[in-house]
């Protein structure tokens, strides 16, 4: 009993050393000691923890994701290398290397279709979607997300499908439908508020702000850019109290309150 519960701490362990650990070759040394952690469990803790950290510590989070597609090479398993595959997908799209990061995701996407793994084809068709959109490919991406909306809806999963609402919110806003971009928005954050986690809530309110901008209903983005910094610094999530500061300051910046802009950029 002693010996099992000792497993999720050596494995808490594991991934803080990785994470702080900036040399490669320090981080493979680590991950040869703990080679009875070598499963496809600890590469997907490694991926769920590349995605929690791009919006704390970016550097963090793609020395998880590069742990991760080392270990599913040493593993040789198909599913822990799509694994990899994806979590990289992940660090290239934060990074706007968009070409890059289709790249990866697409090696997932082929992986889990040969593999029959149908919700893990609508989670990586979603994660495409962003890349799809700076590429300016959207009736591709407006069609890989109605193929992944298919999938959510059969197997009743809620919490993705708002996830993919909020994605399609931001191809619709990139084309200038702003109201029907609101509605996704705006369902998505209902949706969140019963089955959501607290960046997708965060998530929600700034691109629904994002969208009262484009739609010039400055007073009311205001009220939910300053919801959505409450929100992300009660759920400590930095990096999204920086975007929120950031687009605060714009507004500042339209309403002409320079000085209050500049400042709020510079803590931005």
């Amino acid at each position: 009993m002693g010996v099992a519960a000792n497993v999720p701490a050596a494995l808490d362990s594991l991934i803080e050393s990785l994470a702080l650990e900036p040399s490669s070759l320090r981080r493979r040394r680590t991950l040869i000691a703990a080679r009875g952690a070598w499963d496809g469990q600890t590469v997907d803790r490694l991926c769920s923890e590349t995605v929690r950290r791009m919006y704390v510590d970016i550097p963090q989070a793609e020395r998880m994701a590069r742990s991760a597609v080392w270990l599913a090479a040493q593993l040789g398993d198909d599913v822990s290398t799509a694994a990899g595959h994806r979590a990289m997908g992940h660090i290239l799209e934060r990074k706007r290397r968009y070409i890059a990061a289709l790249g990866a995701f697409q090696k997932a996407l082929d992986t889990y279709e040969r593999l029959g793994m149908e919700i893990e084809v609508a989670r990586t068709l979603n994660f495409s979607l962003h890349c799809m959109m700076y590429l300016g490919r959207y009736d591709d991406a407006l069609a890989w997300a109605a193929r992944a909306a298919d999938i959510f809806a059969r197997y009743g999963d809620r919490a993705r499908l708002a996830r993919l609402d909020g994605n399609v919110g931001n191809l619709l806003h990139r084309q200038d439908r702003f109201d029907e971009a609101m509605e996704r928005y705006r369902r998505a954050y209902a949706a969140f508020l019963e089955v959501g986690e607290p960046r997708d809530v965060a998530t929600a309110l700034q691109n629904m702000a994002t969208c009262q901008i484009s739609m010039n209903d400055f007073r009311q983005a205001m009220d939910t850019y300053e919801r959505a910094r409450r929100y992300c610094v009660e759920h400590e999530l930095p990096l999204l109290v920086a975007v929120a500061d950031y687009n605060i300051a714009y507004l500042y910046y339209l309403r002409g309150e320079y000085t209050k802009a500049i400042e709020m950029y510079r803590a931005a």
